[in-house]
């Protein structure tokens, strides 16, 4: 598994395509289920940090891929805070690096889940300052749809999904 993390933070795009290519979302899906909540677990988001990281297209399939619903159960979830942490970064490494209407697929597919992600990791608990700092910017940017799509104070604004 390090090897394909490290493999994956090549600043080449072209290596991360081939990756994709070969079904790397779909075999660390299956991987991660089989983890638990275990150390390896770490390192199966912390590829999927590294993907999310990428070009637009790339988090797109990331996150069309069962593996992103899974970082953000991970987010939500686990009970070790360094499995929490890495899959954080990996939203917010995907949040951070895509448009609105990628963010607004993110918000479709977890079914809202992964604001719920976000709050989380703003939790006292969490003493990674580049982390925290990370998940305030992908909030930030997950509000700024509520701004660019004309949602503020509607029954579609992002905001609300903070309340729940």
């Amino acid at each position: 598994m390090r090897i394909a993390g490290q493999v994956s933070t090549a600043n080449n795009e072209a290596i991360v395509d081939r990756l994709l290519w070969c079904g790397i979302l779909q075999n660390l899906a299956k991987l991660m289920e089989s983890l638990g909540d275990s150390a390896a677990l770490k390192e199966c988001c912390f590829t999927l940090s590294n993907i999310g990281a990428g070009s637009g297209h790339q988090i797109e399939k990331l996150v069309e891929s069962e593996a992103f619903i899974m970082l953000v159960n991970i987010a939500i979830n686990s009970k070790k805070l360094s499995n929490r942490n890495e899959a954080l970064w990996a939203i917010c490494n995907a949040i951070t690096g895509c448009d609105s209407g990628v963010r607004i697929r993110m918000i479709e597919v977890t079914g809202g889940s992964v604001i719920a992600a976000l709050v989380i990791g703003c939790r006292a608990e969490n003493k990674e300052f580049g982390l925290f700092k990370n998940v305030i910017e992908a909030i930030e940017m997950m509000l700024k749809l509520d701004e660019e799509r004309g949602w503020k104070q509607t029954e579609h604004a992002i905001a609300f999904l903070f309340e729940r």
